[in-house]
């Protein structure tokens, strides 16, 4: 009984740990964290899955860029993914400390002159 009771504290334990230690894929990230998952071939799909809706979205052509925020105790901290072709490209960020409405009325509009320069094709040149 006492053996019984023990294993099943043990097993229990051990299923609690396993669950809170790893990343539920259904769980967002903030945006610290999107930081550091996010890399430059993923899907909008895979983005919107990590983080969540976006904020803000603006289009030009085949260039698209997802904006999201975060408000903090005395800033808001916004995250800009920046596509082409539904790929990430670039990331870049910024803080602002004067927005009274929250996040919803300050996002940036989109310099589409300073998008960052996407890759076309890479190829290598046999010497």
């Amino acid at each position: 009984m006492k053996s019984t009771y023990l294993f099943s504290l043990i097993l229990t334990s051990l299923i609690f740990l396993n669950c809170s230690s790893s990343r539920n894929s259904k769980t967002k990230v903030s945006i610290k964290e999107a930081r550091v998952y996010i890399d430059q071939g993923m899907t909008k799909q895979e983005v919107v899955g990590l983080i969540g809706l976006p904020g803000d979205r603006q289009f030009k052509g085949r260039e698209e860029v997802l904006q999201y925020c975060e408000s903090g105790w005395n800033a808001h901290d916004f995250l800009m993914v920046w596509f082409f072709d539904k790929k990430v490209v670039a990331m870049s960020s910024y803080k602002t400390h004067t927005c009274p409405s929250g996040c919803a009325g300050c996002f940036k509009t989109i310099d589409w002159l300073s998008a960052p320069d996407e890759i076309i094709e890479l190829r290598t040149k046999n010497i």
